[in-house]
């Protein structure tokens, strides 16, 4: 793994860890009723890296779901997706951020999004950050 990425998913542990304690606090003082599953805090942190991108996007409008296919799965986009998930885990997430962003394709940015949450969440039960989800 290279040294950039290593330091990247490092940052992004501390964000993550960061927005839980933020998230568990407001839980302890009754601000919110419950915390949401610690994958959608991955979400929120990888949205807030692919936000703050210097490239401008124009605002994501999701589609409605026509079948449960997970929209990185969806034909049209997964060659796509996977090189920029490759260039992610290979070089750099912020490198596969602005690469996507630059393409102006809200389908091709929102799959990018889930399938990079995916992997972070992964990786981070993996590195025992964070607990993996457990169907009830």
């Amino acid at each position: 793994m290279a040294e950039n990425l290593e330091q990247e998913l490092v940052k992004l542990e501390q964000e993550y860890a960061q927005k839980r304690a933020e998230i568990e606090s407001r839980e302890q003082t009754g601000e919110v009723q419950e915390a949401p599953p610690e994958k959608e805090t991955v979400r929120e942190v990888v949205r807030e890296q692919i936000d703050a991108a210097p490239t401008p996007v124009p605002p994501i409008q999701a589609a409605p779901p026509s079948d449960d296919t997970l929209s990185y799965q969806r034909t049209d986009l997964q060659a796509h997706v996977q090189e920029l998930i490759n260039l992610a885990f290979e070089k750099s997430i912020k490198e596969a951020i602005d690469k996507v962003k630059a393409t102006h394709n809200p389908a091709l940015i929102d799959a990018f999004h889930d399938a990079l949450v995916d992997n972070l969440y992964n990786e981070l039960v993996e590195r025992g950050q964070i607990k993996e989800l457990t169907s009830s």
